[in-house]
């Protein structure tokens, strides 16, 4: 009983970050409701690990308070990133309601429109 008490004591809920995705000496890495782009020697660069950051841009779909569900811990309801890609020289990002952003990956402005903020609240 101790043993199982201390085990669930010890558990974390812990959501990962999508893997980094690498592109002419820049790593494009995404963490929480933001994509960073990294100056990067080679492939095997990693995010989080020291190099020059180029930008950095928040993307706008953290769940607002007004569509909170009160007897949820805020954290559970994040829609985070779970993606970063380059396609057709378009680097783009998708959250965890496969809602897509695209961004310049010069600059990391979005160049689409947000998607709709209906439906951001857990169900």
């Amino acid at each position: 009983m101790l043993i199982a008490l201390l085990l669930t004591l010890c558990a974390f809920a812990k959501v990962g970050d999508p893997p980094g995705f690498y592109d002419h000496h820049r790593l494009f890495c995404g963490h929480g409701n933001v994509v960073t782009a990294y100056r990067a020697k080679n492939k095997n660069d990693q995010c989080g690990l020291p190099g020059k950051k180029l930008w950095e841009t928040e993307l706008p779909f953290k769940v607002q308070p007004a569509h909170l569900r009160h007897d949820l811990e805020e954290d559970v309801q994040w829609c985070l990133v779970t993606g970063v890609y380059l396609y057709e020289g378009q680097l783009k990002a998708y959250d965890c309601r496969h809602r897509e952003y695209l961004l310049d990956p010069r600059t990391g402005k979005i160049k689409n429109p947000a998607p709709s903020a209906e439906g951001t609240g857990s169900k």
